[in-house]
């Protein structure tokens, strides 16, 4: 299927614009992922655009593979039980909607799962220059009020720290993880000649990500980047290529640690650092702070099979629960709870055997298990479960598992044919 662009008739010599459904595929699953970066309003462009993307990949074709039934389940369970906690609160617009964001986020995580696991370095390709886009715009945006530019802080920062096109600090510092490892990756292992290229919006990246100020996001850089070169070393196939891995990694540390002590070296910058950079804050570890609430939560929840219902975990113990864990108890019950924690398990064990296994899909891979793994631990500090970005981490994911299941079955068949053609 194809349309032609309307107007005069071509040039001789030219080829008329051609938009295949392939390609509008392709442009539209790179939107969706460039909405992603825009969540100031709710509901958000990314809610908007999966309409057109899913239906994009409808005409041109999705297939669910065996590879996806455990996630597929996983995510039905977690949502059933979230249904069954909303029988705790039966009543209040509040509630409903939660469940509603939670079976969205569920289905946009299939989604990306399924795209992924045919066409996938193309698919996943266009899906990099949406997120990728969306985080540069995000970090110049949040560079841009920080620094009060045009009067624009109050739009773009909030309690002092940088938000870029995101409600929360909280949420912008992790998002632009996965770029930022996309980047990293092709300064260790890609081509030299673009390492300038390369260099300049990792930087840029890395300023946003400094501004948001959020320790677990200077975390996951942090763990997200060791854990991404350990992948590149035990992955990479030549001593050559490992030697060039452990020399960037170097330098990019070290320009890293430049464009941190001149961020420093502007005064409001240096003073929000030292507030922030302390490990316990006062409403971490105080009476009533967080730590508190988490632990005496714990007695309740293994008293509530059925859950206490969303929203209800701040009402009960006056703190949100901070861990994704808990809130998975609290909010989706014990079958909700323990489809979760099963889903994060087993997508780490599927994942780290699929990078480890010989495919086309091995680098890309390593950039995201990179990212997911981290972002799994982080949700010990804080709620991811209405995370757009963690679903389509968790989606791209179980998506290269398919492919990397498919891409060894051929494999398989290709070498029985040659073993079984006459020689």
């Amino acid at each position: 299927m194809s349309v032609a662009a309307r107007g005069a008739p071509p040039v001789a010599g030219q080829r008329p614009f051609r938009l295949s459904l392939d390609r509008l595929t392709n442009l539209l699953l790179a939107a969706f992922a460039f909405s992603g970066g825009y969540v100031i309003v709710e509901p958000s462009p990314y809610e908007v655009m999966f309409i057109p993307a899913l239906l994009a990949l409808m005409l041109a074709g999705m297939r669910f593979r065996a590879e996806h039934i455990p996630l597929v389940l996983l995510l039905i369970l977690f949502n059933v039980g979230g249904l069954i906690a909303l029988t705790q609160v039966l009543g209040t617009e509040e509630t409903i909607t939660y469940v509603i964001i939670s079976v969205f986020m569920a289905a946009s995580a299939i989604f990306w799962a399924v795209c992924l696991s045919e066409n996938t370095l193309e698919r996943f390709a266009w899906l990099r220059s949406g997120y990728m886009l969306a985080a540069l715009l995000a970090s110049t945006m949040a560079i841009i009020g920080y620094f009060d530019i045009g009067g624009t802080r109050d739009l773009f920062t909030l309690y002092n720290r940088a938000k870029g096109t995101f409600k929360d600090p909280n949420v912008f510092g992790p998002f632009l993880i996965l770029p930022a490892m996309l980047l990293l990756q092709d300064l260790l292992a890609g081509r030299s000649i673009r390492i300038l290229r390369t260099l300049l919006p990792l930087v840029l990246i890395f300023i946003g990500l400094f501004l948001s100020f959020s320790r677990a996001a200077w975390a996951h850089l942090v763990l997200s980047s060791v854990v991404m070169v350990i992948f590149l070393l035990l992955t990479s196939p030549s001593p050559r290529l490992r030697l060039r891995v452990i020399v960037i990694t170097v330098a990019c540390g070290l320009v890293l640690a430049l464009s941190l002590a001149a961020l420093l070296a502007v005064p409001a910058v240096r003073d929000v650092f030292v507030q922030r950079a302390s490990l316990s804050q006062d409403y971490d570890v105080s009476e009533g702070g967080r730590f508190d609430s988490q632990a005496a939560s714990l007695p309740v929840l293994l008293e509530s099979p059925m859950g206490l219902g969303p929203h209800q975990f701040s009402k009960v113990f006056k703190s949100d629960p901070h861990n994704v864990y808990l809130n998975a108890f609290a909010a989706y019950s014990w079958l909700g709870g323990l489809s979760y924690a099963t889903l994060v398990i087993l997508s780490w064990i599927c994942g780290l055997r699929a990078l480890f296994k010989a495919s086309p899909y091995q680098r890309p891979l390593g950039a995201v298990l990179a990212t997911f793994l981290v972002l799994t631990l982080e949700g010990f500090i804080i709620d991811t479960d209405h995370w757009r970005h963690f679903f389509l981490l968790l989606g791209v994911t179980w998506g290269f598992i398919a492919a990397v299941e498919m891409h060894g079955r051929r494999m398989l068949a290709a070498k029985r044919m040659a073993g079984a053609t006459p020689g």
